[in-house]
């Protein structure tokens, strides 16, 4: 009967590297999601995961606000993950990043398409992509200081 839990860690937990970068600081990072991440991918369902090469790829387009958020969340006790909500693209997902071996990890642990959110928790850190950031404030953020990051015609919120 061990055999069941035992094959289930492992395909739940074997990670999948997806690319590297180094950040201002000259800091590693590695981008790496579990098996699991990537699967459930179907276009024709609102409940099932982006492509996760979508993902991976916003991962890699906004590197330098991902890492020094990254870097953020490991100092802070309080802080286990990081929660992008990516209106651009239309989908969420989760961050998990750790710091081992004198590099950084950016574990995607998973996601979902939009019009479905991933729920904000008191242990992320949220960065909201969108293009039309001042319409998501109002509906969305009350009384809350955050950093306001504009990358051409697209605008991050980090909170």
């Amino acid at each position: 009967m061990k055999l069941l839990p035992t094959l289930k860690y492992t395909l739940l937990e074997q990670r999948v590297n997806t690319g590297s970068f180094v950040d201002n600081d000259g800091e590693i990072f590695n981008v790496v999601a579990t098996v699991h991440t990537q699967l459930a991918n179907n276009s024709s369902s609102l409940l099932s995961r982006p492509n996760f090469g979508d993902v991976s790829d916003v991962v890699f387009e906004y590197q330098d606000i991902i890492s020094s958020v990254a870097k953020s969340v490991i100092d802070d006790i309080n802080k286990t993950s990081i929660l992008i909500r990516d209106n651009w693209n239309g989908f969420d997902f989760i961050i998990y990043p750790d710091f081992e071996d004198g590099e950084y990890q950016l574990n995607i642990a998973t996601s979902i398409k939009h019009p479905k959110k991933l729920q904000h928790k008191s242990v992320n850190k949220l960065i909201i992509i969108t293009k039309d950031g001042d319409s998501i404030l109002k509906e969305q953020i009350e009384n809350i200081s955050f950093t306001k990051i504009i990358k051409n015609d697209i605008i991050i919120y980090i909170i």
